[in-house]
């Protein structure tokens, strides 16, 4: 699912897809589901990190992705927000995220 996210004043392109989790797990050194905690307690951290995959899947190719994206890539892409501009913007990065669950194709029967 490809969208756009308001973070603070910026649009920013973000694409989730199947791949997303493991190039989290590439890039974090930690299972994205774990780390992402329990649906009453969501971290932060995590979705916000997940974003930038999100995003870095809409400016490199996978094998880029794999390739050159580091740790410190993600904190370099941070600093260009304000202080509470993530975690404001954590569940429409989620939303994007499940979005990507939904089909698309009709049922054939009603």
């Amino acid at each position: 699912m490809r969208g756009t996210v308001k973070i603070g004043g910026t649009e920013v392109d973000m694409l989730a897809n199947g791949a997303s989790p493991f190039i989290y797990k590439r890039i974090f050194h930690k299972d994205f589901f774990n780390a992402m905690g329990t649906p009453d307690k969501v971290d932060i951290d995590t979705i916000t990190e997940m974003g930038f995959v999100m995003h870095m899947q809409t400016v490199k190719t996978f094998k880029e992705i794999l390739d050159t994206v580091k740790i410190d890539d993600f904190y370099e892409w941070v600093t260009q927000f304000e202080a509470l501009d993530l975690p404001m913007a954590t569940n429409q990065i989620m939303a994007l995220y499940y979005d990507q669950q939904k089909t698309t194709v009709r049922p054939k029967k009603k």
